[in-house]
């Protein structure tokens, strides 16, 4: 049993689902916030239970909201506030009842109570916190809010009035965003009865509502957030009936009674788009207005030019794609959250970029001239929609490139086989950072199988799937040696850089081509570095040439060299990934080669065929060598 006794400020309203509330003012100043629709205010609220014989209840803090105006009975103003009750979103405000006071003198809204602020006065506050990080979450968990509206949803809600005053702080951390005032998006909404005096009596020029009084003629400039252009269009009629009324010729009543349709969900990707340009606004001191001539552009449907240059590109691209003229140009919600998920860097050298996060997954890849790491990556071009997100692999180079190397790096893109790993896009991180970082990077296409020497180590490879693995390997090398303009020699090529698409280690891909595009002196040091590490591996006049110190002299390694290095891997599948000391060789050699396996290895039978293989591969003089062509078509005739 629940006592109260009244005061009185109490306001009592039965909700609609027979409670009787009676809301009671917290403070002497309890107003949270008033428009022109509504007003709130922080109270005590008391539901007590229809039963006249319990009358059990309970208490809490709450936020109320009384609209303006008198309720009525038959104007489905109920039914359409009780669908508020049923939304659940961690980023959308909850309602808990909706009714009328006793005398019906006005509509009640009891909701969920946020202790923090508005994001308008958040930012303001703490303009110093509002760092690219903070404004990309805060961006991530509207965009989660609006996906839930928009799509998981029974009436699909349009919110229409997104702004930075709309937008709730759950508490004073400032660490969770909750979207309110959806009540008022019925009042936006198409209706015979006076949706129209309501719209244009919002009266200023927001995110969302009209930018002009037609009464007056005249904009509030204190504002420079905008509406959508479609929002705009519908509010006045049609976008030629608006652009003639602001050119003062306003007398064509057919135009006049036309109106397009209700805008869509994307009306409220521009306001977000919106939110995110007047966070980084305020974060960098930027309060001014914009005049009337900027804001034409947007009417007209033409490009809007009015984000700063200087915004950080994962904002800037963001905000750009949010605040296409074309409703159908932007993402969904679903989408920007793609994007958007803890953007931290950016890659690319063409109109697409993909913008990418560090992995909790490392490929562990640490090589002569780079180090590879997994990442999560979205690639953004003409729209969001293009790809991802997915998983990627991202090489970073240990050293700085030059501009040869460079420029033969970012032909590899160009680079289409099934057998050689897929080369995304080359570049820097953002512009913004290359002075902190100008190491270059490759974005490469992600495999999870594991390499070959691994798998050779793991289980002894019976001779078919030797063969098979063999095969891809020669298509591979035949289309780096001749289906190029200029041919491309690998010179690296071993186990640990071939590596499988998936788990199920059927296609095989050969990576680490980039390591053929840097300069002279780096690869010779390189070289040597091999040498010590994986001999075997490397042929007898790259080993020759490396050891010369001459880098201005014949550069006599060629094709051949990866002949070579094709035999020491089929030696490799046959040792389980262990490959002996092998520093050179004649002919005949390989069966000396294959004595001095370690006897404790559960080698796996080495068929005449595999093994001529290797013998033709792993002769001295590279002229003595077969092409890649004429080993492709002894070994499709075996």
């Amino acid at each position: 049993m629940v006592e109260i006794g009244k005061g009185d400020y109490d306001i009592f309203f039965k909700d609609s689902y027979g409670f009787d509330n009676i809301c009671r003012p917290t403070a002497d100043d309890p107003y949270l916030g008033y428009g022109r629709f509504s007003r709130v205010i922080e109270v005590n609220a008391f539901h007590l239970d229809p039963d006249p014989v319990t009358r059990e209840g309970h208490a809490g803090t709450y936020a109320l909201k009384t609209l303006y105006g008198k309720a009525s009975s038959d104007d489905g103003r109920t039914e359409e506030l009780e669908t508020l009750l049923h939304l659940q979103h961690e980023h959308v405000i909850r309602y808990f009842a909706v009714g009328t006071r006793i005398d019906r003198s006005q509509y009640c809204i009891l909701m969920e109570f946020c202790s923090g602020m508005t994001l308008n006065k958040f930012i303001n506050g703490n303009t110093m916190y509002c760092s690219t990080d903070v404004i990309v979450n805060y961006a991530i968990q509207l965009a989660s809010g609006l996906r839930y509206l928009h799509e998981k949803t029974p009436t699909k809600f349009l919110h229409g009035g997104i702004i930075s005053d709309n937008i709730l702080m759950k508490d004073t951390t400032g660490k969770i965003l909750k979207i309110a005032d959806l009540d008022s998006s019925f009042q936006r909404r198409p209706a015979p009865r006076s949706s129209e005096k309501l719209m244009r009596g919002r009266g200023r020029l927001t995110y969302t509502s009209p930018p002009m009084s037609k009464e007056n003629k005249k904009i509030e400039k204190k504002y420079y957030e905008f509406m959508s252009p479609e929002m705009i269009a519908w509010q006045y009629g049609y976008d030629e009936a608006y652009l003639a009324y602001l050119d003062g010729d306003d007398d064509d009543d057919d135009k006049r009674n036309r109106r397009p349709p209700w805008p869509g969900s994307s009306s409220d990707i521009w306001s977000l788009g919106y939110v995110v340009l007047d966070m980084y606004r305020v974060r960098m001191g930027q309060f001014y207005v914009f005049p009337i001539s900027d804001f034409q552009p947007i009417w007209k449907g033409l490009p809007v030019l009015f984000i700063p240059e200087d915004m950080p590109d994962e904002l800037k691209v963001l905000a750009d794609h949010c605040l296409k003229v074309n409703p159908d140009d932007r993402p969904t919600a679903a989408t920007l959250l793609k994007y958007a998920d803890r953007v931290y860097f950016k890659c690319g050298n063409s109109g697409i970029q993909y913008y990418v996060r560090p992995s909790s997954e490392d490929l562990g890849h640490r090589g002569e001239f780079g180090t590879v790491q997994s990442v999560n990556a979205f690639c953004v071009g003409a729209n969001f929609q293009d790809e991802g997100p997915r998983r990627l692999a991202l090489k970073t180079f240990r050293y700085k490139l030059d501009e040869d190397e460079i420029a033969k790096i970012q032909t590899l893109p160009k680079l289409k086989h099934g057998n050689i790993v897929k080369y995304l896009t080359t570049g820097y991180f953002d512009q913004n950072t290359t002075d902190q970082d100008p190491r270059y990077r490759l974005i490469m296409e992600w495999c999870s199988g594991g390499t070959l020497t691994e798998a050779a180590a793991e289980t002894a490879l019976p001779v078919e799937k030797q063969k098979n693995y063999l095969n891809q390997l020669i298509c591979g090398i035949h289309f780096l040696h001749n289906k190029n303009n200029p041919s491309i020699v690998h010179k690296d090529l071993k186990g640990m850089n071939v590596i499988f698409s998936d788990e199920n280690k059927i296609m095989l891909k050969i990576c680490d081509v980039d390591s053929c595009s840097v300069s002279r002196k780096v690869e010779q040091q390189s070289v040597i570095s091999r040498v010590r590490f994986t001999p075997g591996f490397v042929s007898p006049e790259l080993l020759k040439w490396a050891t010369m110190f001459n880098v201005t002299g014949d550069y006599p390694v060629g094709r051949a060299t990866d002949i070579w290095s094709l035999g020491a891997v089929v030696l490799e599948m046959y040792c389980r990934g262990k490959l002996p000391d092998i520093p050179s060789f004649q002919r005949g050699d390989i069966l000396r080669i294959t004595a001095v396996a370690d006897a404790n290895v559960d080698t796996p039978p080495i068929g005449e065929e595999l093994l001529a293989f290797a013998a033709k591969c792993l002769v001295n003089e590279p002229g003595d060598r077969p092409g890649i062509e004429q080993l492709r078509d002894d070994f499709s005739k075996g």
